[in-house]
């Protein structure tokens, strides 16, 4: 069985340390704030999160964009040249452009290397949602399991990934076109905190309207109660939120004791959309 690479955007908010610990391939997704175009590493290289949180805070709302094509397109010739075969895990194409960018991509190597094996998995999924795909991906990898059986595994389980998630301004989400202005308007009108999830297009949908931080904390741990079906890892993500996150850990942590839980920043690419205040908690579930 040949080598293979999985290669990945930085949609998927994972951190440096798991991306170096898992071996994969981390291509920039890029964001436009401030009249400054970024390219957005998983180790923040060119825009620290400090660094954008600051231009948040200072009213600047930004433009991202997916991984185009032709960036894609020469990563998978420099492993396809050094004999290895590509998975390329996109964000979900419910929401970008990405995995049609890489579709592109593939079909473009195939033309100068027929012999390639190109495998895209579109995971329907945002932020550690992917994050978590890829690490299922990377333990597959190691196991010695094959790129067409771990391509296939993916598409299997990807709506297995539950994503739970609220915002404390639904503005974000309504300049970024990902819910209509009537209801950010309405939302921030009642005091009703939306609790949003992922559903099986890879689109955002909601799924309770609660009023309060803390209920709406308390629905999404009971939504993990009705539908985790493996507790041993979960991901927690924030977007200046620590305390929440701390908060959401501790009552999962009540419940199962032994699970890992894997925290971190939501990243420019996801969080330019859901803005200050985001919490997510992304598990692996009966369904979505």
């Amino acid at each position: 069985m040949r080598d293979y690479v999985i290669i990945t955007d930085s949609g998927c908010d994972l951190s440096a340390d798991m991306v170096e610990a898992l071996g994969v391939d981390v291509l920039p997704m890029r964001l436009l704030i401030d009249g400054t175009e970024y390219n957005h590493y998983h180790d923040y290289r060119e825009l620290s999160v400090d660094a954008f949180y600051d231009k948040v805070r200072a009213g600047h709302f930004g433009q991202t964009s997916c991984v185009s094509t032709g960036v894609i397109a020469e990563a998978m010739e420099n492993y396809i040249q050094k004999g290895m075969d590509v998975l390329y895990i996109s964000l979900s194409s419910g929401l970008s452009g990405s995995y049609t960018s890489a579709c592109l991509a593939a079909d473009t190597v195939k033309e100068d290397y027929p012999d390639a094996v190109i495998h895209v998995v579109d995971t329907k999924a945002v932020s550690v949602g992917i994050g978590m795909l890829v690490h299922m991906a990377a333990q597959n990898k190691k196991k010695g399991m094959s790129i067409e059986d771990n391509a296939k595994y993916l598409e299997e389980h990807s709506n297995n990934i539950c994503h739970y998630f609220m915002v404390d301004d639904l503005k974000y989400l309504q300049k970024s076109g990902r819910i209509s202005t009537i209801s950010a308007i309405a939302g921030t009108a009642v005091g009703v905190k939306p609790i949003f999830i992922m559903n099986d297009e890879g689109k955002i949908a909601v799924t309770a309207k609660v009023r309060g931080s803390k209920i709406a904390m308390r629905r999404m741990t009971e939504a993990i109660e009705e539908k985790c079906d493996d507790a041993s890892m979960m991901f927690i993500v924030h977007m200046d939120n620590k305390s929440g996150a701390d908060a959401l850990s501790e009552r999962i942590k009540e419940k199962y004791p032994n699970t890992q839980i894997v925290m971190n920043n939501v990243g420019p690419i996801i969080g330019n959309h859901t803005g200050f205040g985001t919490l997510a908690v992304i598990f692996h579930g009966t369904s979505r």
